[in-house]
């Protein structure tokens, strides 16, 4: 499994109600392109790494009020728990198959990055000089699914402040962070009061609503903190 495939399955068994709401997007961003770009401009197949970050930088034009969206580089600490990050534009790739593989960084073909979803928001460092990344992800040569981080530091490159160096296996080289891309679900699926009633507990919400522990304390931090929550007012989905 690619990188992209484990963010694809993530959203296709998901709610399916935020998975037709991509989909239609999807869908409809297909078209647009056909329709209004010239050959050399059009999106990659859907399944790959190069049509979703280009999905989500159309959606950058936006607004905040979009269901969907993208977070820039330059606001990085702004990405959340759930966002895809993306980095790549392969810069000064070593000779050989890597040079073969990763042609330029003008050229998606030659981006070489990777991707994954975000188990928290990026931690910036107190100077201010390094960002590190928790994701999900199939990111080593067994393809396994775990919990990895990345390490940027600050540059002045003009594709993006943020850098890593890529110094084991293929495709060595330098990795500029692009940005990140959100499906904001609760603006998609809608969202209500829960009144807990008492003697409710975690586990007792969770079976009333179907939630998870961890989406209900998405939506409802004060839940992270011990002690009872009796006639609070909790925001479920609808």
């Amino acid at each position: 499994a690619s990188c992209m495939t484990i963010c694809n399955l993530a959203y296709t068994y998901g709610n399916a109600t935020v998975r037709d709401y991509i989909l239609k997007e999807i869908n409809a961003y297909i078209e647009k392109k056909k329709k209004h770009y010239k050959e050399h401009e059009k999106p990659g197949k859907s399944a790959t790494r190069q049509f979703a970050f280009t999905f989500f930088e159309y959606w950058s034009q936006k607004g905040p009020a979009s269901h969907i969206g993208f977070i820039s580089p330059d606001n990085a600490i702004n990405a959340q728990r759930g966002d895809i990050f993306f980095d790549g534009f392969e810069d000064g790739a070593k000779p050989g198959k890597s040079k073969e593989n990763c042609p330029g960084p003008k050229s998606w073909e030659g981006n070489c990055g990777h991707t994954g979803i975000l188990t928290k928001s990026p931690t910036l460092s107190k100077d201010g000089q390094t960002l590190t990344i928790h994701f999900y992800a199939a990111y080593n040569k067994n393809n396994v699914f775990d919990q990895y981080h990345f390490t940027f530091r600050k540059t002045n490159h003009p594709s993006s402040i943020w850098v890593r160096d890529k110094n084991s296996g293929t495709n060595q080289g330098k990795r500029y962070l692009l940005g990140f891309g959100r499906v904001d679900e609760m603006k998609i699926r809608g969202t209500k009061n829960y009144p807990v009633s008492q003697g409710k507990g975690l586990l007792s919400i969770q079976r009333d609503t179907g939630l998870s522990e961890s989406t209900l304390k998405l939506l409802n931090p004060q839940l992270n903190k011990r002690g009872p929550h009796v006639n609070e007012k909790l925001t479920i989905f609808k």
